[in-house]
């Protein structure tokens, strides 16, 4: 049995006097000595409300360092993790809650309304505020604290939320093995140890939010700084304030551009920024541009929920010598391409990334495991250069990244079709200066029927958070089809542009 240690205990008695976590928005500020306190009052709340070894509890909020209290209590109880996502309408919320069946939901005041009109089948929904208050912050724990859990490196800590190609959503479980390998790769490749300071302001409903890299610097005994939500003027002055000393950030190439369009970065200076890395969708290289010329390198990552975050990186010499590269696998991955059944070893010869390694899921919530030494297909397909490196050429799956949020056509045209007036629907991605990827749906409109384009979106609007909606809206007669009776996505993509 490979026993699962207790990070935040574990620094709580070595030194309990280091700032462990940072909330942006409340300003609150805990040692790992309260931070430890704080978990443990959250483990007794989960337990006084039904959670039980192997029960999940779900989460409905914004970041917060809230949250990562609750993720370490369901360790000390055995409970599972499960962040949802807070941009879903109702309708969404509705497919994830009743996959995961939680025992107990958390969430933010705001969202109360989101989950009223979802059946959370008896599971007691309990608010936070902020440190404002609520009933997390309210509980106050009478007798003992709850029994510690026993667990093993295979046991699921968390289930992330991601669409499949289907438009599905799909649980990734993620172990406690994955997370440990995890902080380990962040060790070896990006340099992190106890005076490590991280920047969190991607959404903790995702596995970036959580892992890179706050879970790593609570591994390290390092400080988390949370930010509520992204927001690229607070965003650039916390990683240039030199008492705050942040040392490594990882963002989307939106986040990115969104910073480097703000008053001041002309001039800026990161000297205390070991790491900048960049992954989520393509970056460019006017990007990688901008902030090589103020002395940043933005290096470059490839991975997904499944791999726990990164399975490939560029060094940091790297990140402009091979433009467009993510990199070589990191240290517990191995990495091939696959084409008709046969391992790619060429330079230049495309084929689909499969992936194996203690950092890979072990399956989806509510489904058959992978056995431990089989491959993962990730659905991206890609190719060596003649030293090896990976580059990404595109999805095999029918969807696209929009702001470093992944969006499944499917899904888009299952809503599309959902309206009565229409028959047909198909969904392009386009290029955005902006989101990097943007829908484009083109849609055939039954015999006599026909509606605006702003009628469109409104159906769409109460089936689909909003980085879902396609941005442009046309009508066609009727769809190109490829000789299997396939909607023809080539031409349709071929005739989009957008500015």
């Amino acid at each position: 049995m490979n026993m699962v240690m207790d990070w935040i205990a574990h620094h709580a008695i070595n030194r309990p006097d280091r700032l462990a976590a940072v909330d942006c928005f409340s300003q609150r500020r805990y040692t790992y000595a309260d931070f430890h306190r704080r978990v443990d009052r959250a483990a007794s709340l989960l337990h006084a409300h039904g959670a039980r070894p192997g029960d999940r509890v779900a989460t409905l909020c914004y970041n917060s360092t809230d949250l990562f209290e609750l993720q370490f209590a369901c360790q000390r109880i055995g409970a599972i993790y499960v962040p949802l996502n807070w941009r879903l309408t109702p309708v969404e919320l509705q497919r994830l809650v009743a996959d995961c069946a939680p025992a107990v939901i958390l969430a933010h005041v705001e969202f109360e309304k989101n989950l009223a009109a979802v059946d959370q089948a008896g599971a007691p929904l309990l608010t936070l505020s902020d440190g404002g208050a609520s009933a997390y912050e309210d509980w106050r724990a009478e007798g003992p604290p709850a029994e510690r859990a026993l667990l093993d490196s295979d046991d699921t800590w968390a289930i992330v939320y991601t669409s499949g190609s289907s438009g599905v959503p799909k649980g990734a479980r993620i172990t406690y093995g994955m997370t440990l390998h995890n902080c380990v790769h962040a060790g070896m490749h990006f340099d992190f140890d106890s005076t490590s300071n991280t920047l969190t302001f991607l959404p903790m409903f995702h596995i970036s939010g959580l892992n890179a890299y706050g879970n790593v610097a609570f591994h390290w005994g390092g400080t988390v700084h949370v930010m509520r939500t992204f927001d690229a003027r607070q965003a650039l002055a916390l990683l240039r304030d030199p008492q705050l000393g942040i040392s490594h950030v990882l963002g989307v190439p939106t986040n990115y551009l969104m910073m480097s369009e703000q008053p001041g970065f002309e001039d800026i200076k990161l000297p205390h920024v070991k790491v900048c890395a960049v992954g989520g969708a393509p970056c460019s290289q006017t990007l990688l541009e901008t902030y090589e010329r103020r002395g940043i390198v933005l290096r470059n990552v490839w991975g997904m929920t499944e791999t726990t975050t990164a399975a490939t990186a560029l060094s940091k010499t790297g990140s402009l010598s091979r433009l467009g590269s993510c990199g070589r696998p990191l240290l517990h991955v191995e990495l091939r391409l696959t084409n008709a059944g046969r391992v790619v070893t060429e330079a230049g010869v495309h084929g689909e990334i499969e992936v194996r390694g203690p950092t890979i899921t072990p399956g989806y919530w509510g489904a058959m495991p992978r056995g431990a030494c089989q491959w993962f297909g990730t659905g991206d397909v890609a190719h060596y250069d003649s030293d090896g490196y990976l580059y990404l050429v595109g999805r095999a799956k029918d969807f696209y990244i929009s702001g470093g949020e992944n969006v499944y056509c499917a899904e888009v045209e299952q809503a599309l079709c959902s309206h009565d007036a229409i028959s047909q629907a198909a969904v392009v991605a386009v290029p955005h200066p902006k989101w990097g990827e943007v829908g484009r749906a083109y849609v055939v409109f039954k015999n006599g029927r026909s509606l605006t384009p702003q009628e469109v979106m409104e159906h769409c609007r109460s089936r689909l958070a909003r980085y879902k909606l396609p941005q442009e809206v046309s009508a066609l007669p009727e769809m190109p089809l490829l000789a299997s009776g396939k909607i023809d996505k080539v031409r349709l993509k071929g005739a989009s542009s957008l500015t």
